[in-house]
């Protein structure tokens, strides 16, 4: 009996490592879709090349998290969260200013927040749909997903984590790089934000324009001559 029942264990063992690996993979590319849904079908709508980028942040993401915090099951719901949050503020913003949240916006959280009791914050079917679709995602990770890095590993951990964070420093200065634009076949023009983010996604969007946060001081400028 005593057999019978640790092979069991294994085979659920087995099971629940499985479907966390598969989650690993799957959940990312979810939330991304879900996160562009509020407002949009990002399957059809955003450049394919553009739409494995985003992909690429969304796991990009999910690593960093899940050796930063060790527990899978966590890391897919804070990620989740955060796309959520984001999904939602952004559908909001572009309906109340017709463009999209971009990194300068930073600068003025305190100033939307003093504004923000003057608009209307209704919603219609597509995005209940997309909650619903959120809320869904939730239900599976909370549920299934229970992977953890076995302690002891913290060496390790180290080196991954700082691993994942060159790779994505890296992955953004490419998305900078007017080369890498060119060979992605991404939308690069800034004076139309809303379509750089309808065609580009999101994601890759804001990390393009993260670049343009410090702006370089003309040659001969000087604030007397001004």
């Amino acid at each position: 009996i005593g057999f019978g029942n640790r092979k069991e264990e294994k085979m659920k063992e087995r099971i629940e490592k499985s479907f966390s690996y598969f989650a690993m993979v799957l959940c990312p590319i979810v939330m991304y879709y879900l996160m562009e849904a509020f407002h949009m079908n990002a399957f059809v709508m955003t450049r394919w090349r553009a739409q494995i980028l985003n992909i690429l942040c969304f796991e990009l993401g999910m690593l960093f998290l899940f050796v930063l915090i060790g527990n899978l099951k966590i890391a897919l719901i804070i990620e989740t969260i955060l796309a959520f949050v984001i999904g939602l503020s952004n559908f909001y913003v572009l309906s109340f200013r017709s463009t999209p949240i971009v990194p300068w916006d930073l600068f003025s959280i305190i100033t939307a927040a003093s504004v923000a009791g003057n608009y209307d914050y209704s919603l219609e079917g597509r995005q209940i749909g997309t909650i619903l679709g959120f809320l869904a995602l939730f239900l599976v990770e909370i549920l299934f997903v229970k992977y953890k890095i076995k302690k002891g590993k913290w060496f390790k951990r180290f080196f991954a984590l700082l691993s994942v964070i060159i790779v994505m420093t890296g992955f953004t200065k490419l998305l900078q790089s007017d080369t890498w634009v060119s060979k992605f076949k991404l939308y690069p023009f800034l004076f139309t934000p809303a379509y750089m983010s309808q065609a580009d996604g999101f994601v890759v969007t804001f990390l393009m324009d993260l670049q343009y946060l410090s702006v370089d001081k003309p040659d001969g400028y000087d604030k007397e001559t001004a």
